[in-house]
């Protein structure tokens, strides 16, 4: 795990190999992961199509990104303009999973978002 997240404490990553594997019959291990997450969609959505969905979304919507992530910021890829009520944060020295990265700094934007 610490080599695909260089941002992973040690304990961290044991944490994670530790809670994320189920042992098989065999003895071996697997990742523990939703087999719905396998299934594909019907189609591949155009970017028309996601346009399209995004414009429908009347809820305050919170779109996170680290500034380290593969994907694009969504304000600069122009996404944010088709949300009705969206707000963009990027946080800092964060990779794609921003919750094993950063997780304080996320809570601190997810908490007054949700109210809680």
């Amino acid at each position: 795990m610490s080599a695909h997240n260089k941002r992973l404490t040690p304990e961290q990553a044991l944490h994670l190999a530790s809670h994320g594997v189920k042992q098989n019959a065999d003895g071996g291990y697997t990742w523990k992961f939703d087999e719905y997450q396998k299934a594909r969609a019907p189609y591949r959505l155009s970017p028309d199509d996601h346009i399209a969905l995004w414009s429908r979304i009347t809820c305050p919507t919170l779109l996170l990104r680290g500034s380290e992530s593969l994907l694009p910021d969504p304000e600069a890829a122009g996404v944010l303009a088709h949300f009705k009520q969206a707000h963009s944060v990027t946080i800092a020295g964060a990779g794609h999973w921003l919750h094993h990265d950063k997780l304080e700094e996320v809570l601190g934007v997810l908490r007054p978002f949700l109210g809680v």
